[in-house]
């Protein structure tokens, strides 16, 4: 009878023990997903703001291109 209950008592606090450990593993991943998805956010905010950047700097570019043609063409005159 007793080897019985050593047993099973045994048992539990194996169950126990594991399930210990697998919330420990849980909490480090929910961790790990909020830390990724927060680095996620902050890349895809950087690279739209890069982006629209990025146009606006093309944009100047042309009209100053532009510019410098008039002024070439002005002086040619």
């Amino acid at each position: 009878m007793g080897e019985i209950l050593n047993y099973i008592f045994g048992s539990m606090k194996s169950t126990e023990m594991a399930l210990k450990n697998i919330n420990k593993v849980l909490r480090n991943q929910s961790k790990l997903n909020n830390e990724v998805m927060i680095f996620s956010v902050a890349m895809t905010t950087y690279a739209v703001l890069s982006e629209r950047d990025r146009r606006r700097q093309e944009k100047e570019i042309k009209r100053l291109s532009k510019e410098i043609e008039e002024l070439k063409r002005s002086e040619g005159e």
